[in-house]
């Protein structure tokens, strides 16, 4: 199996996963949005209880559908981030791939906190940021890693996998 390959099933995998998980708050929401009686509504803030659960249902339409993006893009994806050749190091070459999807997962995993009402979590612009980061240098980050954790071994020991 190549980088491609295993990019394909691990984006198809996580699109399924994140918009399985997201569906049940998008019923929630367009419940609440459909029961909510506007005469019974009391502001607490600056915003109303109908105005947070659609913006809320709004961003878990936009998680939803750039999950179910990333399954049916998920061959384009996989092609522009890794070459088709074989994996070189099956250490570092299955964790470019496992950084990659796991920085795919930070970047839309962000999105309701962005648009939260009432104001940015900064929290989900730092998760944002940082997941464009792993998606973009997963290959220099699974050498860095790859780096550190061999340093000071011997050539011949850099291959062998700790499992303990």
């Amino acid at each position: 199996m190549n980088q491609r390959q295993l990019a394909s099933v691990l984006l198809a995998v996580l699109g399924i996963f994140m918009a399985a998980t997201r569906l049940p708050d998008l019923a929630i929401h367009a419940a609440m949005v459909l029961q909510l009686d506007p005469a019974m509504e009391e502001a607490a803030g600056p915003f109303s209880q109908r105005a947070v659960s659609w913006v809320a249902m709004i961003a878990i339409l936009i998680v939803v559908f750039l999950s179910l993006a990333l399954v049916l893009l998920r061959d384009r994806i996989s092609d522009w981030l890794f070459s088709s050749e074989p994996i070189p190091s099956p250490t570092s070459g299955i964790q470019a791939v496992a950084l990659s999807v796991l920085g795919v997962y930070f970047v839309i995993s962000s999105i309701p906190g962005i648009m939260w009402p009432g104001g940015t979590r900064w929290a989900s612009v730092v998760q944002a940021v940082l997941g464009a980061a792993l998606f973009l240098g997963a290959h220099g980050t699974a050498a860095l890693w790859y780096r550190l954790r061999t340093a000071g071994l011997a050539p011949h020991e850099r291959g062998q996998i700790d499992t303990s």
